[in-house]
């Protein structure tokens, strides 16, 4: 269990996309953790990318807003048609806007408005295709 801030972000966001249910199943390569992409590359890959702190209030203990990016790129096989954008979308349905995430280390994160899938990109080692759903959030700690 996370002991900072920026751990509890990170654990809060990954434990609701470790609750997304696709079929057909598709697993999840977590940072810092062994990972074999499965035959025909279908997987998703969660990416913690905060973005910046802002100090809103002089207080020194006061609490800071951060911001960023919870980055889900959805990986598929090549010519499988939309089938990519409709497990992309799945996933951005997953975290709607104003969701709000709770972790027991005591702050709130909240989603702060639809996640965006991002254009496909065609790759070649391996062959295969990538969508981006970047899910804004934000938390006051």
């Amino acid at each position: 269990m996370a002991t900072t801030v920026e751990g509890a972000i990170k654990e809060a966001l990954f434990a609701r996309l470790a609750t997304l249910v696709l079929a057909p199943i598709h697993p999840v390569s977590w940072p810092n953790l062994n990972f074999t992409a499965p035959a025909g590359n279908r997987y998703l890959e969660a990416r913690y990318v905060p973005n910046t702190v802002n100090r809103m209030l002089i207080d020194t203990d006061g609490p800071h807003q951060r911001l960023g990016f919870l980055q889900v790129n959805v990986r598929d096989g090549l010519n499988q048609g939309t089938r990519i954008d409709d497990i992309a979308g799945a996933v951005a349905k997953h975290f709607p806007a104003d969701l709000r995430l709770h972790h027991a280390f005591g702050l709130s994160v909240r989603i702060t408005a639809a996640p965006e899938p991002a254009p496909a990109l065609i790759e070649t080692t391996p062959p295969g295709v990538l969508v981006a759903v970047l899910v804004p959030w934000e938390t006051w700690a």
